[in-house]
Parts: structure tokens; C-alpha cells; sequence
């Protein structure tokens, strides 16, 4: 639906203060807006944020820096929604419309410096509002539940391939609470973790351009009831399973993650971006995956990065049983010629 005059509150910059939105009103997000300075973001069940159109230096997204803390606790009936400013008539090949969500925490990642994160940090420098990554593995960013994220991914900062993804996460750590939350039609990844510990149940990832669900930098959270749908055209992997950067740095991803569906593109059906494996593990990502369905794809269906020479990459963890895929069901894929 599109946004009407009454009730329409425009909100900038930085948040400092604890601040509550109402389901009464509706949100547009006017650029970069940071929770930040030991403020608290309540959002009430029924709320609905829009992203502001604009992109690069002028795109809208709304960013939990490690300093502030989210309070979105939707309902079944009443889930909170961000969205494209208007957004009546909008489709699943819809996409990019606006930045997304990020929360950045203060666990581990591999990183030996502070990182500011992508995008964010060509239109600040600032790490109290683009920095992630700390010692607090425990750290809490707040919860996030019964949320639907749709039409984001749109391109930020000066540069160009600086798409954030429906959910960015940049070491969120184990005291977070991530629970039914959805990321339909983004511009690039579904839901990206970059490091932390931080856990999720109940993760929907469809129809995005790119992978469903990545992870990189030395994620180590569990995941359950993940669920991606790949588009049938544009499109990544289900999974992208990234290890460290660089490879040889530590800790490297290791999740473990169980009870997912993944639903690729359709067996007989050749996308633009099939050629890549439903999902791949790589630059020394470990992991483990049980009890779980991969069906419905005309490419490979896993693949495990195998670089000559190296100690450090992830048929290292997969002769270490550091990687493993256990009690689950591939089905339903298609005999494209492979290299």
C-alpha cells in the first residue's frame, strides 16, 4: 500500500534517546538513520518503517549501531514491516528499492581491526556509527521478531556493489534474539552474517537476486527453521558459506544449523545466475547442517572449495569433520552439464 499523509512521521539522522514507534503512525526512513548512544528502538506490532527512495550517498536504511539496541517484537497477526516507500502494486522482481536493516554488535569476527561496514562507511567514517566487532560474544543488539523486510538492497555509499541485504548483521552477538523474521524481493542477499554468535529461528529468504542466506568472517551462531526459495530467473545460492577474511584468519565460520528447507530454482529451469550450487562452502568455512531438505535445482547441489596446495580451505574442514551435512534429503535436481 502507499503511505498516507496522516500519521506520517520523517525520521533522519541519529537517534540518541529511547524512542518508541507507534503502529498508529507510519515511518519514513529519510537516509542513513542510527540507533546509537545507549538508545533503545521500540517498535510496536502493526508498525510499519519505509525506506525514503534514494540510493548511494542518499540511500535509506535503518542501522543498530553497538551502542543502541532494537525492540521490535511483532505478532502473527501483527508483524512489524519495513518497506519501499510506496509499495502498492509491488512484486518479487520488485527489488532494491532501499537499504534494509543492519545491527551491529560487539562479538568476535576474524577481522585483526576494527571493520566499518560496507556501504555505511563511505558515507561515515565514524565507527561509533559503522564499527562491528568487539569481545563480548554474549552481546545483546535487542530482538527482532515476527518482522518482514521486503524490496531492499538498493545500492549505498559512492561506490557501486555495496547492496546490504534485507537483514545485515555485522558481529551481533548471542544475547540477540532473531525469531520469525522475513526477507522477500532484496536487491542482493536474503540475510548476511559478517562474524558474531548471534542465534536465529524461523528465517525466511525469498525471491532475493542473490543468495538466500551468507555468512563470512568467522560466524559461529546456530540457525533453525531456515527456509529459502530461490527466484526463477536472477539469482544466487541458497547458501553462501564464507570462512574468514583472509582465509588463514581465525575464528573461521563454523554454524551449526538444522531443520532448513532449501528450494532452488526448479530443476528444468536454466536462470541467469544458475550457475552457481544451491549451496557452497568456502574460504575455510566450516559448519554443519542436519535433518534438512536441498531440492528443486538445475545446478550442483553442494559444493566444497578445494584450493591446490592450501591448508586452510574447506575440504580442510571437510577432512577434519569440521564440515558435515548429516540425516538430510537431496532431491529434485536436474542434469545441467557440470565442469
Amino acid at each position: 500500500q502507499a503511505p498516507s499523509d496522516f500519521g506520517r512521521v520523517t525520521v533522519s539522522g541519529q537517534i540518541t534517546e529511547d524512542v518508541t514507534w507507534s503502529a498508529d503512525n507510519e515511518y519514513i526512513l529519510d537516509g542513513l538513520v542510527f540507533v546509537t548512544g545507549g538508545a533503545t528502538l521500540t517498535i510496536e506490532p502493526g508498525t510499519t518503517v519505509r525506506g525514503k527512495a534514494g540510493q548511494n550517498l542518499n540511500a535509506a536504511a535503518l542501522i543498530i549501531t553497538r551502542t543502541g539496541m532494537i525492540d521490535a517484537q511483532g505478532t502473527p497477526t501483527q508483524p512489524i514491516i519495513f518497506t519501499a516507500e510506496f509499495d502498492e502494486g509491488l512484486t518479487k522482481d520488485d527489488v532494491g528499492l532501499w537499504g534494509g536493516v543492519i545491527l551491529l554488535g560487539e562479538a568476535t569476527t576474524s577481522n585483526e581491526t576494527e571493520k566499518l561496514i560496507e556501504g555505511v562507511n563511505e558515507i561515515t567514517s565514524d565507527p561509533a556509527l559503522a564499527g562491528y566487532g568487539g569481545t563480548n560474544d554474549a552481546d545483546n543488539s535487542g530482538v527482532m521478531r515476527y518482522v518482514s523486510i521486503r524490496h531492499s538492497g538498493i545500492n549505498i555509499g559512492s561506490s557501486s556493489g555495496n547492496e546490504i541485504q534485507g537483514l545485515t548483521m555485522g558481529a551481533v552477538g548471542s544475547g540477540t534474539t532473531l525469531e520469525y523474521i522475513e526477507s522477500f524481493a532484496s536487491g542482493d542477499d536474503g540475510f548476511e552474517w559478517f562474524g558474531g554468535t548471534v542465534n536465529s529461528k524461523y528465517l525466511i529468504s525469498a525471491f532475493n537476486s542473490d543468495d538466500g542466506f551468507d555468512w563470512d568472517q568467522g560466524f559461529r551462531g546456530k540457525g533453525q527453521f531456515w527456509f529459502a526459495i530461490l527466484d526463477t530467473d536472477a539469482r544466487g545460492h541458497a547458501a553462501e558459506m564464507d570462512g574468514a577474511s583472509p582465509d588463514e584468519a581465525t575464528p573461521y565460520s563454523n554454524p551449526t544449523v538444522s531443520n532448513v528447507t532449501y528450494i532452488g530454482s526448479g530443476s528444468s529451469n536454466t536462470t541467469s545466475g544458475n550457475s552457481s550450487p544451491l549451496i557452497e562452502f568456502r574460504d575455510n568455512s566450516a559448519g554443519f547442517y542436519t535433518n534438512s531438505i536441498f531440492m528443486a535445482d538445475n545446478a550442483e547441489s553442494v559444493t566444497v572449495e578445494d584450493v591446490a596446495g592450501s591448508e586452510v580451505d574447506s575440504r580442510a574442514r571437510l577432512e577434519a569433520d569440521e564440515l558435515n551435512i548429516t540425516y538430510s534429503h537431496f532431491f529434485d535436481f536436474g542434469d545441467e552439464d557440470k565442469e
